[in-house]
């Protein structure tokens, strides 16, 4: 990175990056953090009323016509699963509540870079910007989708699972405010983003060994009854690859198979347990250990981010002569 990091350990800069977030920052941001968490309770209250208690549906006895015996063994055999209301699920319109502040928060980002930038030159505009587009989009879609149709049907749940990715990633951008919970972000942030080569190698020694287990066993584990079966073998060599080898049980047991099946097991072993694992878990103490090692000035360069970032959102009258002096003048007790 160069000498940069040399300025955030300067006196000056680090008294002027605690006024600017004590004056108004941390309080600009609370305000987000604070509606994304209203968000986070609609979900969980949505998906208890939704999907743990199974409140859009009613258990209703058969008809008669259909000769159901009543005992204690079959009197849920009497009982038929109906829609309370086919033609809709109001539930879900709560899910948009949480949304409309990040959504007014990302008009007046676009609406302070300009529509006419945006739409000539895309590829200069903050990322960020663009995964709150697709967010509040994702957001959108459950709320409608779940309207109109089953919340238990595949594409439900898949708009659902993913919008509580983002969810969770967002949370992880508004704990940064917190300095209890800024440096173990920091951490993982970095650490995460060092291991990217890694991870690449990681996956394709997975997808490789997938091929082998494919050829050397038949996968009908019912664990897997619902997926292809180069899908199933492609998790068994990532169940192998963390040390859980409930593959074994399922191999070809010719002798000639059982030879070729313990070969490449071996080499599974070696390659992706012993050598690759271990590197991985050497290379995140290592970039954990070069991290320690700045984690203060990293903390200020991402407060500045923020600083930057709310000075660019905040309305006019906000921007007074307390919040914005000209200058600073800090005292300090000689003695």
């Amino acid at each position: 990175i160069g000498n940069e990091w040399s300025v955030f350990k300067t006196k000056a800069v680090k008294d002027l990056i605690k006024f600017k977030w004590e004056s108004y920052t941390f309080n600009f941001h609370l305000v987000g953090f604070l509606n994304h968490m209203v968000l986070l309770l609609l979900i969980a209250v949505y998906d208890v009323r939704v999907y743990l208690n199974d409140g859009l549906y009613e258990w209703k006895d058969k008809p008669e016509s259909e000769n159901c015996v009543i005992n204690l063994a079959e009197k849920e055999d009497c009982k038929i699963r109906e829609r309370i209301d086919p033609h809709g699920n109001d539930f879900a319109f709560i899910l948009l509540i949480g949304v409309v502040y990040s959504f007014v928060y990302l008009l007046f980002q676009m609406k302070r870079i300009g529509v006419w930038k945006i739409m000539c030159a895309p590829h200069k505009v903050d990322p960020f910007i663009w995964a709150e587009v697709v967010y509040i989009t994702i957001c959108i879609l459950v709320s409608l989708v779940h309207q109109t149709y089953d919340p238990q049907d595949f594409i439900a749940k898949i708009l659902m699972l993913v919008q509580l990715v983002f969810v969770l990633l967002k949370t992880f951008k508004y704990l940064r405010i917190y300095e209890l919970f800024s440096p173990l972000i920091q951490m993982i942030m970095r650490v995460l983003w060092d291991l990217r080569n890694f991870t690449f190698m990681f996956g394709v020694n997975i997808m490789f060994f997938s091929i082998v287990l494919t050829i050397l066993q038949n996968n009908k584990s019912p664990m897997y009854i619902y997926l292809p079966g180069y899908l199933g073998n492609f998790f068994d060599s990532l169940r192998c690859s963390i040390g859980n080898f409930e593959v074994i049980k399922r191999f070809q047991r010719t002798t000639e198979s059982s030879i070729l099946f313990w070969f490449c097991w071996a080499i599974i072993i070696v390659v992706q347990v012993i050598i690759l694992l271990n590197f991985i878990i050497a290379d995140i103490t290592a970039s954990y250990n070069k991290i320690s090692k700045r984690l203060a000035e990293i903390i200020q360069q991402d407060k500045c981010a923020l600083i930057s970032e709310s000075e660019k959102m905040l309305p006019k009258f906000v921007q007074t002569q307390a919040n914005y002096p000209k200058f600073l003048i800090k005292r300090e007790d000689a003695s």
